[in-house]
C-alpha cells in the first residue's frame, strides 16, 4: 500500500544500484509503532534474507524436511549456511545445493551486486559465493564442518570459557582457515556462535611447550619455597 520502508546503507548489499520506480525484493527486520505511523524497516543484506529466500525456491526447505540452522552472512560476498535433514532418506546438503548447484543459483541470482574491474573499467557482475554446512549436535563437530574448506585436526575448548575453542589446523592451510581479510573464521565464528582462535600445528606446539615450561618453573618454585 502507501507504506514507506527504510532501507539504509548498513541494510544494503555493495555494489547494489536501484533507480526510482524499481521493484525489489527486501526482508522486514523490524516494525515501529508511534505517534506519527509506523517505521518499517527493511534490508538485503540480512542473514534472514536468505533464509526466506531458500524457503521460497526449495520445496524442502519450505516443508520442513531440510532445516536451515543458522546463516552467516557478508552481503555480496560470502554466505555460509548450516543445515540438516528431518528425513533420513533425504541429503540436507544436496537439497540445497540441487542438481548442478541450480537452488543455489536461483537463490544468488536474486541479488545484483557489481565491481568495478580495474582492466576494463567497467562494473562487472558479483555473485555472493554461499557455502553449505552440515549442521551437528556435537559442537566440535560443528565448528569442523564450519571451518570448512580448510581441514581441521583438533578443536580444543576453553575451560573458563564455554563459548571460546581454539582450533589447531595443519601449516600448510592456515591462510585457507583464516580466510581472505579473516572472513573464513569470521564467518564461521557467526554461523556457530562460538568465538574461534586459529592456530597452526607448530604454533600449537609452541605454545605447549611454553606452558610446559612455565609450569614446570612454577612447580620448581613451589619445591624451593617447601
Amino acid at each position: 500500500g502507501s507504506i514507506e520502508a527504510q532501507l539504509s546503507k548498513q541494510d544494503q548489499i555493495p555494489g547494489e544500484v536501484f533507480q526510482s520506480h524499481d521493484r525489489i525484493e527486501v526482508f522486514v527486520y523490524k516494525v515501529e509503532d508511534n505517534p506519527r505511523g509506523v517505521n518499517v524497516f527493511v534490508s538485503r543484506s540480512h542473514p534472514e534474507m536468505i533464509k526466506r529466500l531458500m524457503e521460497q525456491e526449495i520445496p524442502e526447505v519450505f516443508d520442513g524436511t531440510v532445516e536451515i540452522m543458522s546463516v552467516s552472512r557478508e552481503a555480496g560476498d560470502r554466505t555460509k549456511v548450516a543445515v540438516r535433514s528431518h528425513n533420513p532418506n533425504v541429503d540436507a546438503i544436496g537439497t540445497i545445493v540441487g542438481r548442478g548447484g541450480s537452488n543455489i543459483k536461483k537463490v544468488v541470482s536474486r541479488f545484483h551486486p557489481t565491481r568495478l574491474d580495474a582492466k576494463t573499467g567497467i562494473e562487472v557482475p558479483v555473485e555472493e559465493n554461499i557455502d553449505v554446512i552440515q549442521w551437528v549436535e556435537d559442537p566440535a563437530e560443528f565448528i569442523y564442518n564450519a571451518i570448512a574448506p580448510a581441514e581441521v585436526d583438533q578443536v580444543i575448548f576453553d575451560d573458563e570459557d564455554s563459548k571460546h575453542a581454539l582450533v589447531v589446523v595443519p601449516d600448510n592451510k592456515l591462510s585457507l582457515a583464516i580466510g581472505r581479510r579473516g572472513q573464513n573464521v569470521r564467518l564461521a565464528a557467526h554461523l556457530t556462535g562460538y568465538r574461534i582462535d586459529i592456530k597452526s600445528d607448530s604454533e600449537f606446539e609452541e605454545m605447549e611447550v611454553a606452558q610446559e615450561t612455565f609450569e614446570d618453573q612454577v612447580e620448581s618454585g613451589e619445591e624451593q619455597v617447601d
